[in-house]
């Protein structure tokens, strides 16, 4: 896998497998070249060709869907988080939504916010985000 480094003057430099360093013409892609970017990098006396990895979500994989809409509605409780495997975050959640309730409602108040925000994180998420991945670090399905 190789990553996109530096863009500047029309060059793109990027940091290949083997530990190489390569500059190309932006010219050879056919997408919106950002820093930090994973792409394949093909070429051969006649050719190069540089594609933009995607992230493929492993089988089995949670889904940023259902997670993000658990974390809208049911936030409150923590309960995007526990389906997440983000057990820590869920129980602070569920125990401010739930015991929080003794303080005026503000622990559900604020309880409730988190998790909207939390949803909204995970529904406009891309690949590679720490919000586009489960409590083990996978990639989440969309």
């Amino acid at each position: 896998m190789a990553k996109i480094l530096q863009i500047a003057n029309g060059q793109v430099q990027i940091g290949l497998d083997n530990g190489d360093l390569r500059e190309f013409s932006i010219e050879y892609f056919n997408f919106t070249v950002q820093v930090g970017d994973e792409v394949d990098v093909f070429e051969n006396s006649e050719k190069i060709v540089i594609t933009k990895r995607t992230s493929v979500a492993q089988p089995g994989a949670k889904n940023k869907m259902v997670a993000g809409l658990l974390g809208i509605f049911l936030g409150v409780y923590g309960v995007h988080n526990f389906y997440l495997g983000n057990t820590g975050k869920a129980v602070a959640q569920l125990l401010l939504g739930t015991l929080g309730m003794f303080l005026f409602f503000l622990g559900p108040l604020i309880s409730g916010i988190w998790g909207l925000v939390e949803g909204i994180l995970i529904l406009t998420s891309k690949p590679g985000s720490n919000w586009h991945q489960d409590g083990k670090g996978n990639e989440l399905a969309d």
